[in-house]
């Protein structure tokens, strides 16, 4: 299974393992002449357990990979800090995007260069002032979808987005039947079908590009793209630039080729 998972600013690549605790005890009482009865405690919050490795070296090109004794620099400043991270993990079949403490980070060494890691997280949790017997109405009629360039107001939203897009039930089956059948090395196709790629024009005019939707800014005018289409985009730009230098390497060629002719009188 290929995971995605950001945290904050961070992306904990080479996911390999996501693991969820929903827990919520009950105390046994024993009622004079009745009997035990339970009764529920409060739910805890959620927990996650995230496994897999980190390296040295980019030898597979991995996205948002960093070296991993700076990773672990990032997750102790993190695990420093009283204030909660936005926690986003994403695959093909289930979606999360939470508020949530880092609680435990540890690295081991398998062998040179490369390390297991293990990261825990605790759900965030706001302290509020609950009015009960108002009923909860749900919202009538079809979300409507996002256009390709928009404009996020919260945190939340650009996590919600991501994982809405790209990410099917069917594409993802799709894909996992072409790397079945074509022997495919590794999840590239998987990667591609649940990878998208921010783009927003910086305070000084510059274009800056993320795939992480904790960095993507809000209340700023964002274009989307899924990774087939910003992969076609960069490509189309090399080729023009490529086209442009041609024409201006015959451009060239042919001014010195009469200018040649003009000192040799041939």
């Amino acid at each position: 299974m290929s995971y995605h998972v950001y945290l904050g600013d961070l992306t904990i690549y080479g996911s390999e393992t996501v693991g969820v605790t929903l827990a919520r005890p009950v105390t046994v009482h024993n009622g004079i002449g009745s009997g035990e009865f339970p009764i529920p405690d409060d739910k805890k919050l959620r927990e996650w357990t995230i496994k897999g490795q980190w390296t040295e070296r980019n030898d597979y090109r991995l996205t948002g990979w960093r070296e991993a004794h700076e990773l672990l620099d990032e997750l102790l400043d993190i695990l420093n800090s009283d204030d909660p991270e936005r926690l986003i993990i994403a695959n093909g079949y289930d979606k999360t995007s939470v508020l949530a403490y880092l609680t435990d980070a540890t690295m081991n060494e398998k062998y040179a260069g490369v390390y297991d890691f293990t990261v825990k997280l605790t759900e965030y949790k706001k302290t509020t002032v609950r009015t009960t017997g108002v009923p909860t109405i749900t919202r009538p009629g079809k979300i409507p979808e996002m256009p390709k360039t928009v404009v996020f107001e919260k945190a939340s939203d650009v996590a919600g987005f991501g994982m809405g897009h790209g990410s099917g039930y069917d594409k993802t089956m799709a894909d996992f039947k072409r790397m079945e059948y074509e022997d495919q090395p590794r999840n590239t196709l998987l990667e591609d079908s649940l990878v998208n790629f921010y783009q927003w024009d910086g305070d000084s005019g510059e274009v800056k590009t993320t795939s992480n939707p904790n960095q993507v800014p809000i209340n700023t005018p964002v274009r989307i793209y899924k990774y087939g289409d910003f992969n076609k985009w960069v490509s189309n730009s090399f080729d023009a630039i490529k086209g442009a230098y041609n024409n201006w390497l015959e451009s060239w060629d042919e001014k010195n080729r009469k200018k040649n002719q003009i000192v040799t009188g041939k």
